[in-house]
Formats: structure tokens, sequence, C-alpha cells
């Protein structure tokens, strides 16, 4: 009932919107990994570190950059131990496992 005396129907106002979104660089931004994380840093790829090269954000449980194809193990930023109740690669550091909240010894 809300559009029907419109002349552009809503959809049409939802894409304007959309492609302004987009057109702002908001979406380039989410999409390289670069947007707010929750208060104790978590993001939806896990835990993040920026390459020393390139300077791309890549999640550490990514061996290689795909951005340069710089190799993290050596330069200590890719993820340094394994969780031995669900195999997910862990960053050094981490006393509990992000997937399965299992301890690590």
């Amino acid at each position: 009932m809300y559009d029907w005396q419109l002349a552009h129907p809503q959809v049409v106002y939802r894409a304007k919107g959309l492609d302004q979104w987009i057109r702002s660089g908001a979406y380039e931004r989410i999409l390289s990994g670069k947007y707010v994380a929750d208060a104790t840093g978590g993001a939806q790829l896990g835990q993040q570190v920026s390459c020393v090269k390139c300077k791309k954000t890549v999640s550490t449980t990514v061996q290689f950059c795909p951005e340069c194809g710089d190799d993290l193990r050596q330069r200590g930023l890719a993820a340094t131990t394994v969780c031995q109740v669900c195999t997910t690669p862990l960053p050094a550091g981490v006393k509990f496992c992000v997937n399965c909240g299992s301890a690590v010894s």
C-alpha cells in the first residue's frame, strides 16, 4: 500500500541506495577486510594480520599472501599451531580454540 501512488516503486529506491553505498567505497573496504570488528577484535575471518610486504589484510590461517605471494610462515604471521580437537589452524598465543572452545596446550 505504501508505494502504490509513488512514481517509482520502493525497490528502485533500494537499488539506488545500494548503488550509492557501493560507489562510496564501503563495499570494497568490507571485501578487503577493513571493517569494524567486535569488542574482542574478532572478525568473520578470525584473527587477521597485515602482510609485511604489501600491507594486505589477511587471515592468520593463510600461509601465503593472496595479493603478493609472500610466505607468511617465514615472517611469523601465519598460524603456528593447530587445535588438537578440531584441527583448526590457530595463531600463536591463543589459550582456547576459536572454533570449538577447547583449551590449547
